[in-house]
């Protein structure tokens, strides 16, 4: 997992809010991985302008939902790459 320090992106973010002191953010990058980051009281996670890599080859937009306080479900379409 890698971090992306550029805004790469291809497609629209999806937000999520787990509990109500932290925000995650993912999209897909421009390589087609899915990208996350976290917001936890004001502090950005990697950093203000990095992301995380979490991998894959996506096809699709990402859609981020809070399944429980510590949880969160994300799905796209994918491809077999």
């Amino acid at each position: 997992m890698g971090q992306y320090l550029i805004d790469a992106f291809s497609g629209l973010p999806a937000i999520n809010s787990p509990t109500e002191d932290r925000v995650d953010a993912f999209i897909r990058g421009d390589d087609g991985a899915v990208l996350h980051k976290s917001k936890v009281n004001s502090q950005w996670y990697l950093s203000q302008t990095g992301w995380q890599s979490l991998g894959g080859h996506i096809l699709s937009d990402v859609c981020a939902v809070s399944t429980g306080q510590d949880c969160i479900s994300i799905f796209t379409r994918g491809s077999q790459k």
